[in-house]
């Protein structure tokens, strides 16, 4: 999931290119990987994630600096990459999640909204 997470994702562009490819990339793979997002989602509530939570780290670390230096260059609030990367994550999954659970398309439009939100919850 963290590699189709951050599919396309290069330190040159534009940050807000940056997020919107992650929250599609997130919306693409809950799409074709429902039963397997499904799982890691309830994976990752399990204490056992702690097992495994460096190499986990490690996964995520090309778009952990990617939101450490919008925070440096004051793109980004001033706040921990992580915690960032959560207010890209989380929403963006339950939106997902609903979706699927209610078999209620997720548009364009909706997409836009989302990435929109997700940006907004984030910058400076």
């Amino acid at each position: 999931m963290a590699a189709a997470m951050i599919q396309d994702i290069q330190p040159g562009i534009p940050l807000t290119q940056i997020i919107d490819k992650f929250v599609r990339n997130i919306l693409r793979f809950v799409r074709e990987q429902t039963a397997y997002f499904l799982f890691i989602e309830q994976f990752s509530n399990s204490p056992l994630v702690d097992l495994c939570q460096e190499e986990l780290d490690n996964l995520f670390h090309p778009l952990w600096n990617v939101f450490s230096k919008g925070i440096e260059n004051g793109e980004l609030k001033q706040t921990m990459p992580n915690m960032l990367m959560t207010y890209c994550y989380q929403p963006v999954t339950y939106c997902a999640k609903m979706s699927v659970q209610r078999n209620i398309p997720i548009t364009e439009s909706l997409t836009q909204q989302i990435v929109q939100m997700s940006w907004d919850a984030i910058k400076i």
